[in-house]
């Protein structure tokens, strides 16, 4: 379905047509893949500028997102376009490539840190980098309205001194660098549910990243801290292994619609049911784990 649209997409733009120097109300126009490089853009750029932000919704995967006629349009008149890159959004500079325009730019944050497909994508969990990300924004703002530069200096001053510092502020809070808050939320859960490691039949973990998982089950108690690739080393949780974990593949093999923690949840009751399509003989005790809040939260369910 996807290749099929992407290129009707692109037939809908016009080619060669130019993007405006302005929006209809005297605003810079700017289009951001991603709403969280479009907030930081409407902070920089504040009554200066318009900003619309592709992908709005936390649910929504980038990776798997299909364009809409509406985004084709948006890009093609845009004076910056903010994309993440790092094979996170490539649908985005392929609807730019359809429809070149003289004078648009483009800050893709991956390739401003030298990152490519199969790196880390997810840039704006580092305050160092967002920092950098944001002062390219304003860089590139002054150079389209150089009139106004000054007063999108003064914004990337303000930016840098409230929002930036409470960023910095909150991971100077954190106690440990080197454990999250699983730590807390399992050994309640276990506490609560009255049962131990070993009677657990079924572990489902929330796997955003692969370091996740054995972060996760040192915090979780499963084993001591940083004994993590140890623990899964041999072929341990694989199909048919000795510690069934994520036993429908979790979110690096099942799929990552966003949220994948109810994932986890669905896998562990379908276990208990006997209904799951990698059952484990006689599951009866599971353990499902989610994290979010940039690794601030998690839940953890027995």
């Amino acid at each position: 379905m996807r290749r099929v649209l992407l290129p009707l997409l692109l037939l809908l733009l016009v080619a060669g047509c130019g993007a405006s120097t302005t929006a209809s109300n005297g605003r810079l126009r700017v289009v951001a893949a991603e709403n969280f490089w479009g907030s930081i853009a409407a902070q920089l750029g504040g009554n200066r500028v318009q900003v619309t932000s592709l992908i709005h919704n936390p649910a929504t995967d980038p990776h798997d997102y299909e364009p809409t006629p509406a985004d084709a349009r948006a890009l093609a008149g845009a004076q910056l376009a903010l994309v993440n890159g790092v094979g996170y959004d490539p649908w985005a500079p392929k609807l730019m490539a359809a429809n070149p325009v003289d004078g648009r730019r483009v800050v893709t944050v991956g390739a401003r840190f030298g990152l490519h497909e199969g790196d880390n994508p997810h840039r704006w969990y580092d305050p160092a980098e967002v920092e950098t990300v944001a002062h390219t924004i304003a860089s590139n703002l002054s150079k389209l309205d150089p009139k106004n530069a000054d007063y999108y200096t003064d914004q990337l001053n303000a930016f840098d001194k409230t929002s930036l510092a409470r960023y910095h502020q909150l991971i100077s809070q954190m106690p440990d660098l080197t454990a999250g808050p699983a730590r807390r939320s399992g050994e309640r859960a276990f506490e609560m549910a009255g049962v131990r490691h070993a009677d657990l039949d079924v572990v489902e973990i929330y796997d955003s990243f692969t370091y996740t998982v054995l972060l996760t089950l040192e915090d979780l108690g499963f084993c001591a801290r940083g004994e993590g690739g140890p623990f899964v080393a041999g072929q341990r949780t694989a199909p048919g292994g000795p510690f069934p974990l994520n036993t429908n593949g979790g979110g690096l093999s099942y799929m990552h619609s966003g949220m994948y923690g109810m994932y986890a949840l669905q896998e562990s009751v379908r276990q208990l049911r006997g209904i799951a399509p990698a059952q484990v003989p006689g599951a009866q005790i599971s353990i499902a784990h989610g994290v979010g809040g940039m690794f601030a939260a998690s839940g953890t369910i027995i």
